[in-house]
């Protein structure tokens, strides 16, 4: 028993020993397999998808799990992207290698230089196919539509604008007979996917033609869906060992292409494991393909693409400046900088001249218009006193005169309204002409000459300068003369007046102290110069600024007034702005002795005839400055009410006598003197209202006088 149990005892030891070891062998194993896995380089493919990223994943990964078995060392992943994620992502370099539709291949390797490796075979209809094209087709009853130039003035109808099987490749057909889709066809309809619904919709006759894909319509006529007779195919093509009805060229299928940093070497293994893929394989089944061919050709599709202008080819096929920005900017730049600030400035004031001659010429050729204008209105007006039937038949015309005849009244006053900011203009010009011309070319060795802190004070000095947009009387510069020119002798600085006629110039005249040092150095007169006048060449600079805006103003007002609607037909406008327009045009009578009140409410834009209501607002705008010897106070409300907005004219003149009150709106009456006024300014005013379903009242009494003007939110 003792020795049986000693031997017992010794074979468990022995076998708890030989456990031990075991078990440290296969820990060790593990920890080289683990290590192993950990160094495994994941190697990322982005794979397009059409439908949900899920089912794109589940239908392609089995085929970077293959990679991943086949090639030792590296864990492929599929990754699906929509196009803007796939762009994004092959721009950053954030892929190894890629698998995208033909068309998107094609546009990527123009701009990033990705190169196919393999070519997708696709199973269809028990057939593994390298290439596809399109079809164009109509129904079989159309016995109008035959070839392809009998779409034209029709209906047509594809799945994208940049598909290619579903759009490009038709395209390509058009333009070989000279039809262009976008200009010839009566309406061109993008569905949109799947390619389906553009067959089932050319059967319902939503449109008269249209293409898809190669194989939809064999895949539909499989499913029951529709039957191959009912359709009438377009030129059609015959091409050996492609089983499906075609109306175009056939270009490959979807390549599989490495990205420019991927590694040749890497590149060769992927290539060499997608071509022995076996047919039968698992990946093959899931991602429902047949498997991969050598790389295609794709050159076809660039040229069909340059042929179209379409794709990476859409504005134009040779290097432009936007190519030569992108590669060389950052040389060319600092180059490019150094021209423009040489000639911005002769530029400007070629512009500025240019411009101010086409403006003169066509306020020259409107100054003819007006006048005319004039003498057609003096003859209409002798013409139609007789017969107010008449009057109304021609009234839309006779609107248009009178406005014109407004404007003629105004001609004067718009062309000092121009002629000052142009005066400015000319002046400014002049200031800066003699400045570049006596000064410009002396500047670089002026700038030499200062110390680095004589430097530092004329920079502050000019910033100074700058900073001062005040206007003084000449009472006020005296004043800060004198002030000035005691400072300076208390500092025993020499030439204080002129320093001090120079200072307050500048607009430079308190808190002189940090420019001391500078006006104690001998030449500090010519320091001084230099300052003023390039303080002077930035205020010219402003003053233009400031006199083409408003000159642009009252050329703006001008257009907006003359323009004369040839429709006929009511827009929605603001009524605001065609108000503006009118005292914008008014505004040099206005200035001289009329305050202006605004009351205006938040408005929405109300349908109506806008040139008809400007001649509202000129005529009584015009009788109201004329009621108050142009010296009064004009004020215009305009509020909401009741579903309607309200404008009151209103102005403090001599009024109207209740004797004339009730024929003021009666064609051809006027108090003003023959020559001065028709009479049909009022009668016209009142039927523009009418024409607006609105109305027109008067409330006058001495110092008083309101127009009132009611018209519908929607007319």
């Amino acid at each position: 028993m003792n020795v049986l149990t000693y031997k017992n005892k010794e074979t468990t030891k022995m076998t708890n020993n030989v456990i031990s070891s075991m078990t440290k062998i296969l820990l060790f194993l593990m920890g080289l397999s683990t290590s192993f896995i950990a160094q495994a380089e994941t190697v990322k493919i982005g794979v397009l998808a059409f439908r949900s990223k899920e089912a794109t994943s589940t239908r392609w990964q089995p085929t970077a799990d293959y990679l991943s078995k086949t090639i030792g060392g590296h864990t492929f992943k599929m990754i699906p992207m929509n196009y803007p994620e796939v762009d994004e992502a092959v721009e950053d370099n954030q892929l190894d290698f890629l698998l995208t539709n033909s068309g998107h291949y094609v546009n990527l390797e123009y701009r990033d230089g990705i190169t196919r490796l393999a070519t997708l075979k696709k199973h269809e209809q028990g057939k593994n196919l390298t290439h596809f094209g399109g079809v164009i087709f109509t129904r079989a009853d159309r016995q109008d539509i035959n070839t392809l130039k009998n779409l034209k003035g029709k209906h047509f109808m594809a799945v994208g604008q940049n598909s290619l099987g579903g759009f490009l490749v038709a395209w390509e057909q058009f333009y070989e007979q000279n039809i262009n889709p976008f200009k010839d066809f009566a309406k061109l309809t993008f569905n949109g996917m799947p390619h389906d619904n553009v067959v089932l919709r050319i059967k319902k006759g939503e449109a008269d033609a249209g293409t898809v894909r190669t194989s939809v319509l064999e895949q539909l006529a499989q499913e029951g869906k529709i039957r191959l007779s009912d359709f009438k195919i377009l030129t059609q093509k015959y091409s050996a060992n492609f089983p499906f009805i075609h109306s175009t060229h056939l270009y490959p299928q979807w390549p599989f292409s490495k990205m420019s940093h991927t590694s040749d070497e890497l590149a060769k293994k992927v290539a060499i494991a997608l071509l022995k893929m076996p047919t039968d394989h698992h990946a093959v089944q899931e991602g429902r393909y047949g498997g991969w061919a050598v790389p295609l050709n794709y050159q076809p599709i660039h040229e069909m693409m340059k042929k179209l202008r379409t794709g990476p080819y859409a504005t134009s096929e040779n290097f432009t400046w936007k190519d030569v920005l992108r590669k060389y900017g950052k040389m060319i730049a600092p180059f490019f900088l150094a021209v423009v600030l040489i000639i911005i400035l002769n530029f400007v004031t070629a512009r500025v001249n240019k411009t101010l001659e086409h403006e003169i010429n066509e306020r020259k050729r409107t100054e003819e218009k007006l006048q005319k204008a004039n003498e057609n209105l003096q003859r209409e007006v002798e013409q139609h006193k007789n017969t107010l039937k008449n009057l109304r038949a021609t009234q839309s015309q006779l609107i248009q005169s009178e406005k014109m005849a407004a404007l003629g009244q105004l001609v004067a006053g718009i062309a000092h309204e121009i002629n000052t900011p142009l005066g400015a203009i000319r002046s400014s010009v002049g200031n800066m002409s003699a400045f570049l011309n006596q000064t410009l070319m002396q500047l670089p060795a002026f700038f030499y000459s200062l110390s680095k802190e004589q430097l530092q004070y004329f920079s502050a000095l000019l910033q100074r300068s700058l900073q001062q947009e005040s206007t003084l009387s000449v009472r006020e510069e005296r004043k800060l003369k004198r002030a000035l020119i005691r400072q300076l002798e208390a500092d025993a600085i020499e030439k204080t007046a002129i320093i001090a006629d120079t200072l307050v110039d500048m607009r430079v005249y308190d808190e002189i102290e940090p420019f001391l040092p500078l006006l104690k150095v001998p030449d500090n007169q010519h320091i001084l110069q230099a300052a003023y006048k390039l303080s002077h060449l930035q205020r010219s600079t402003k003053t233009i600024e400031t006199a083409a805006v408003r000159a642009s103003k009252v050329v703006f007002a001008l257009k907006n007034y003359s323009h004369y609607d040839h429709a006929g037909e009511p827009v929605q406008t603001d009524l605001t702005e065609g108000i503006e327009t009118v005292l914008t045009l008014y505004h040099n009578q206005i200035k001289q002795g009329i305050e202006v009140i605004k009351n205006y409410a938040e408005l929405p834009p109300v349908m109506c005839y806008p040139d008809e209501l400007n001649q509202v607002w000129t005529n009584l705008i015009h009788n109201a400055l004329q009621a108050m010897d142009y010296k009064g106070t004009l004020k215009i409300d305009i509020l909401v009410k009741d579903e309607r907005v309200v404008i009151n004219i209103t102005d403090n003149g001599t009024g109207i006598p209740d004797e004339i009150k009730p024929k003021i709106f009666e064609p051809f009456f006027t108090t003003k003197p023959q020559g001065e006024g028709s009479g049909l300014g009022l009668d016209i005013v009142r039927k523009i209202i009418r024409k607006h379903e609105g109305e027109i009242t008067v409330d006058s009494t001495p110092g008083k006088t309101t127009f009132s003007i009611s018209l519908p939110l929607n007319l």
